[in-house]
């Protein structure tokens, strides 16, 4: 509430000394002064009832500006400070008053001081006969001055100050403000920002932050202008396997494994809940892909061609659907609750529900054979399936329809040059890549996919706004402003798009100029893949292992918004009972029998 209070004093100084005119004193809380405190009740009514017998100073009064008594025997000794530098300059100590002329216009104990004050100037700024734009106090300063007054206390403290109230919610300046800081967290642009966008992209760079805290060699914007203002919950996890698949759901993460094997984590804290083997894989045989559906079952897809399900609740009710193909499956998409899209390696899209009784799986099309493995997603009740980073397919996929029916997708081509064509097979030749492959990702909030391929590290932007014959818009080719290596993986979360790439690092891109913002080294060799879903991000570094059987191991990091602990409750301390008195079996030791009879003495004391 500091930084708030102090945003409010600034907001008044600042009204003062652009549209009054008069004298204006500013007062500072010398907090840490030697001289003796002041006494309240004289500084604020000019009279004390202890008189010379107060223990406290009678050096100054401001009684003639009527500021309110308030309870208290003394306050801190208050220093006068030029009212520019106040304003303008570095932050200082707490400020106490703001005297103009002969009354306040703040004190840092009535906030009625400052809100009538607030409510008058807001009033006579707005014209006879117009309505008043809500701007309060700010209507009559200039947006770049306010939001660069509001930030003189810190990012947090403008924006928990803007939305003190309605009127200042809805402001031209506060729109400024979230429009400047959204520029400081981004390095883009973004006119008209709302607030739950703000809210969005700073949680998204926080976590991404974090969750790379321990593997990138250089730090965030944003994690050196934040600093602690707001925490992120970090843990790891070091597995031994390849981890090829990443999925988040309600603060879990499953990593599945090459090998067949899936591990569930809890995100905040890092802990193993559960692990089982998903899949018995024959010789030469892995798993290729996965996806979550609905956040109750998880499908995988082997090199075999195969599928299977697995229960995300207990890990124990798996089911094979199927145990080979002709092909790979390369990629798998949910689609609605219960069903899933899979791409093959030879073209081949297929449509597996869960619904019907049989679990059928069924062929949508058949596209042409691509060198590399594709990848698919789903927007809208269509299919994207990339063959390519510069060829996109779009087709209908809604479970209501039968499963044998058969569609016919659209293509969209990229404007690429047969030169670049070259180049991006000179460098999958130079990577050695056996089976590159493709990844594509739906960024919702501005309606765009993102193509990209292992051998190369630009991406391709694509307009999901489609023309009158079905054909998606190609927009943009953007390259990686680093020397980094192919694209593994690509994620997206509030407009941003996340890019993973072979040799570990991370780059971020803003969705909506496509500009690269943000680049993350990896101190881990070895390529990577990142989740996103929701408030929670976790990613997976996959290495050599450094044991005598060597293999390869997977170095996990999770991050979620640190939770405030809640305080704990004193135990109650119940009094001790006291215990009953002993009896003895036998009368001559004092038993019960010598009570009902006529003996005292010895033996009645003994049985006390």
């Amino acid at each position: 509430m500091a930084d708030a209070e102090r945003a409010r004093a600034l907001q008044v100084l600042h009204t003062v000394l652009c549209g009054e005119q008069g004298r204006v004193a500013v007062w500072l809380l010398d907090e840490e002064s030697d001289c003796k405190p002041s006494c309240r009740q004289w500084l604020r009514k000019g009279s004390c009832a202890y008189g010379d017998r107060c223990r406290h100073a009678h050096g100054m009064s401001l009684a003639e500006f009527g500021l309110r008594a308030t309870r208290g025997a003394s306050m801190p000794h208050i220093i006068e400070a030029e009212a520019k530098s106040v304003c303008y300059g570095a932050p200082g100590p707490p400020i106490a008053f703001i005297l103009l002329d002969n009354h306040a216009v703040y004190d840092y104990e009535d906030p009625g001081v400052a809100k009538r004050f607030l409510d008058a100037d807001a009033t006579s700024l707005s014209a006879p006969g117009q309505t008043s734009s809500g701007n309060g106090a700010l209507a009559g300063l200039t947006s770049d001055i306010a939001s660069r007054v509001l930030l003189d206390s810190g990012m947090l403290a403008a924006c928990r100050a803007t939305a003190a109230c309605h009127e200042w919610r809805y402001s031209e300046a506060a729109k400024c403000l979230r429009e400047e800081i959204y520029m400081q967290i981004t390095g883009a642009k973004l006119p008209g920002c709302t607030a739950k966008q703000l809210a969005d992209i700073a949680v998204s760079s926080q976590l991404l932050a974090a969750v790379t805290s321990k593997t990138a060699s250089g730090q965030s914007r944003l994690g050196r202008m934040a600093g602690q203002s707001s925490k992120c919950a970090t843990s790891s996890a070091i597995s031994p396997g390849e981890c090829i698949a990443l999925l988040i759901d309600a603060g879990t993460a499953f990593c599945v494994f090459r090998t067949g094997e899936l591990r569930c984590y809890r995100v905040d804290t890092g802990q193993l809940l559960g692990s089982c083997q998903a899949r018995r894989l024959g010789k030469g045989t892995s798993i290729q892909c996965a996806c979550l559906l609905a956040g109750e079952a998880l499908v995988l897809g082997d090199t075999a061609g195969g599928l299977a399900v697995i229960m995300r609740d207990d890990l124990s009710e798996a089911k094979l659907l199927r145990q080979s193909a002709p092909a790979a499956v390369a990629s798998l998409a949910p689609v609605g609750a219960k069903g899933a899209l899979a791409a093959r390696a030879d073209g081949c899209l297929e449509l597996f529900s869960m619904h019907s009784q049989t679990n059928g799986i069924a062929a949508l099309c058949t596209l042409e054979a691509s060198p590399m493995a594709p990848a698919v997603a789903v927007f809208g009740g269509h299919a994207l399936l990339c063959g390519t980073p510069d060829c996109v397919w779009r087709l209908e996929c809604s479970m209501s329809d039968d499963n044998g029916t058969r569609r016919s997708p659209v293509q969209s081509r990229s404007d690429v040059t047969d030169a670049e064509r070259e180049v991006a097979e000179k460098l999958q030749d130079d990577a050695g890549f056996t089976s590159p492959g493709c990844s594509i990702t739906v960024v919702e909030q501005i309606n765009f996919a993102v193509t990209a391929c292992s051998t190369s590290p630009s991406l391709r932007w694509w307009s999901l706004e489609t023309s009158e014959n079905g054909v998606i818009r190609f927009e943009q080719r953007t390259d990686a402003t680093a020397a980094v290596a192919g694209v593994t993986a690509l994620a997206s979360a509030s407009g941003l798009v996340l890019s993973c790439h072979a040799d570990g690092s991370l780059l971020q891109w803003h969705g909506t100029s496509r500009a690269c913002i943000m680049h993350l080294p990896s101190k881990v060799a070895g390529f990577c893949i990142l989740a996103v879903s929701g408030e929670s991000m976790a990613l997976a570094h996959a290495t050599a292992g450094t044991g005598a059987r060597g293999g390869k191991q997977s170095f996990l990091q999770f991050a979620a918004p640190a939770q405030e602990e809640a305080a704990e409750a004193p135990e109650r301390k119940e009094s001790k009972k006291e215990k009953p008195a002993k009896m003895f079996a036998h009368k001559s030791r004092g038993g019960k029998k010598n009570f009902e009879s006529k003996q005292t003495g010895r033996h009645t004391a003994l049985s006390k």
